[in-house]
């Protein structure tokens, strides 16, 4: 079977990177990315700190301008989530009522923070999404004290933004030290 639609469940680097392989490499069948913001693909590793500080603008996380996606012919369904895959009839139903259909499909919808169970309070924020950075953002300048869950990179790099722009912060994190230390192995002799 020769592939003659292409869908990408998730609208991140991932899906990009994914519509530029396919067009660079001559696919010119079909080519849908769904993903559940209402913007382009767009880069999330700054949003933890240079996104923070305001040293990079939302206009530069974008990884391709939204003409690029028009010029491939890359049908974006922006502001719409995969809401069931029908592998037997290869369709996907989306949440605005439409459907599309794919012979191949790439799910890349990334990975989603562990909301904490029973914790209902407009005061929590999760970092995933460039608006989940603005509200961050909005609630660090506006004052006051911030407590992070988790000292790992992402935790980390908010506590050091989040400082520069004059918060106080506590980060708690399970393990007795911060984050590991990289280990180096080295193969043992046969």
């Amino acid at each position: 079977m020769t592939a003659r639609r292409i869908a990408i469940i998730g609208a991140g680097q991932c899906a990009a990177a994914a519509a530029g392989a396919l067009r660079s490499r001559g696919f010119d069948g079909e080519l849908a990315i769904v993903g559940a913001e209402s913007e382009p693909p767009y880069e999330r590793p700054p949003l933890s700190k240079d996104y923070l500080l305001g040293k990079t603008a939302a206009g530069e996380l974008q990884i391709r301008p939204a003409e690029w996606f028009v010029e491939q012919a890359i049908a974006l369904h922006l502001a719409t989530s995969a809401v069931e895959i029908d592998p037997g009839s290869r369709r996907i139903r989306l949440s605005d009522g439409g459907s599309i259909g794919y012979d191949l499909l790439l799910i890349a919808s990334g990975g989603r923070p562990r909301p904490l169970p029973g914790i209902t309070d407009d005061r929590v924020v999760y970092l995933r999404t460039r608006q989940d950075a603005d509200t961050l953002g909005e609630r660090i300048r506006a004052g006051g004290d911030l407590v992070i869950l988790g000292g790992g990179f992402i935790g980390c790099e908010i506590a050091a933004a989040a400082r520069t722009l004059g918060a106080q912060v506590t980060v708690l994190e399970m393990r007795a030290r911060g984050p590991a230390r990289p280990r180096r192995y080295r193969r043992r002799p046969a």
